[in-house]
């Protein structure tokens, strides 16, 4: 059993050793990924069925349903889904009541200090 530990103790350290000596190309496809998002809205316009499909499609969550004047789906991609529920908080000055779907509390704290006090 030792023997079995010390093996695959020495194949992650090798992994290891092999992850950080490859290259980092993690800030290129962030670059190249905000450069595509921030011209969207062109590649959209701009672009044939198969890209309008493949953008729809990576925004929305299954399979995308498009007649004539619309575009049905069932529900957004998690990751854009995520990214809007986020946006909600940068708005500044709105009061909004929580929706038990956006994960937000809903209950409101104790009047007075804490713990509450009549």
């Amino acid at each position: 059993m030792n023997k079995r530990y010390m093996d695959r103790l020495m194949d992650l350290k090798s992994e290891l050793e092999m992850i950080k000596n490859s290259p980092d190309d993690s800030s290129e496809h962030i670059s190249k990924s905000a450069e595509s998002l921030r011209n969207i809205c062109e590649f959209y316009a701009n672009g044939d069925y198969d890209l309008k499909n493949a953008i729809l499609s990576s925004i929305l969550d299954g399979k995308v349903y498009i007649s004539k004047n619309e575009c049905r789906t069932t529900d957004l991609n998690v990751v854009v889904e995520l990214i809007c529920r986020i946006n909600k908080g940068f708005r500044g000055g709105i009061n909004e009541k929580a929706i038990i779907s956006d994960g937000l509390s809903n209950v409101a704290p104790p009047a007075g200090l804490e713990p509450a006090t009549l």
